[in-house]
């Protein structure tokens, strides 16, 4: 399964947290909570990255992360592994095209 395709469910931010050097959207997903953090990163070169970690009450303390140019591109990135892990870490099942849509139209990537 491709991971931004799947049945649409409804998915609604919660709150937007501004921290000193990143961002923590925590949204509800059908009644799953998740928590995005994003924040900017530099590697050896200077290179401007972006790095997200998801996390849900519901995942008994498991982080997914991921480091990309984008935001939009670590957020796939997030989602693909989100979806790989989901059988054996327990991980509840996310709408993540829903995700992608829910922070673009509020232009977090």
């Amino acid at each position: 399964m491709d991971a931004m395709s799947s049945s649409p469910e409804r998915v609604a931010l919660i709150r937007r947290v501004r921290g000193r050097s990143s961002v923590v959207y925590e949204i509800d997903h059908a009644g799953t909570p998740l928590s995005i953090r994003m924040a900017p990163t530099e590697d050896a070169d200077g290179v401007l990255h972006w790095s997200l970690e998801v996390t849900s009450s519901r995942a008994q303390g498991v982080v997914v992360k991921a480091t990309d140019l984008t935001r939009a591109a670590a957020l796939t990135t997030v989602a693909r592994a989100w979806v790989r892990q989901a059988d054996e870490l327990d991980l509840p099942r996310v709408d993540w095209a829903g995700v992608n849509h829910l922070l673009s139209d509020i232009r977090a990537v």
